[in-house]
């Protein structure tokens, strides 16, 4: 997918169309070996569904249930280890309250690492966190990473709404 950058803004193609009408312009095209943080973000929730068998819903739901919390704490851990993004971008991103969410969920995904590669019950973590790196560093190694390097409001234009 081509992206197209404004500023620190990004746009696909159906969104580049929609400020093209309201007049919100120029904007340049990024390369096709970029990436963005939607893309990782996407790349991250198939490894985790593939591997800990939970639905794509249990990335947005609030409950406490194992599996759904622990896809949670793999996707904003791993999220901020290969973005840019603050802490608190992070946890915005992912749906958090506040940035404290991402550092917790850091910790719980170390624990249960570390309990991976020394227990056979856990493996199945150890497991996960070694496919997400390799997927992730095959995926990015030849990409550059488009994104804003502060979260960005949607643009307003007279009437017009447009939401990035």
């Amino acid at each position: 997918m081509q992206y197209l950058v404004r500023i620190n803004q990004i746009v696909t193609q159906e969104q580049y169309e929609a400020l093209q009408k309201v007049g919100l312009l120029p904007f340049k095209s990024v390369a096709e070996d970029s990436i963005s943080i939607g893309d990782i973000d996407e790349i991250i929730k198939d490894v985790i569904v593939e591997h800990l068998k939970v639905d794509r819903q249990a990335f947005v739901r609030t409950d406490r249930k194992m599996n759904n919390a622990t896809a949670r704490f793999f996707r904003s851990t791993y999220l901020y280890k290969y973005t840019s993004m603050t802490l608190q971008e992070c946890g915005q991103y992912c749906g958090y309250n506040d940035h404290t969410s991402v550092i917790y969920s850091r910790e719980q995904v170390e624990k249960l690492i570390e309990l991976g590669r020394n227990t056979a019950v856990y493996r199945k973590y150890a497991v996960l966190a070694d496919e997400l790196d390799d997927t992730l560093k095959e995926q990015l190694s030849q990409k550059q990473i488009i994104g804003p390097k502060r979260m960005v409001p949607p643009l307003k234009h007279k009437e017009y709404e447009v939401i990035i």
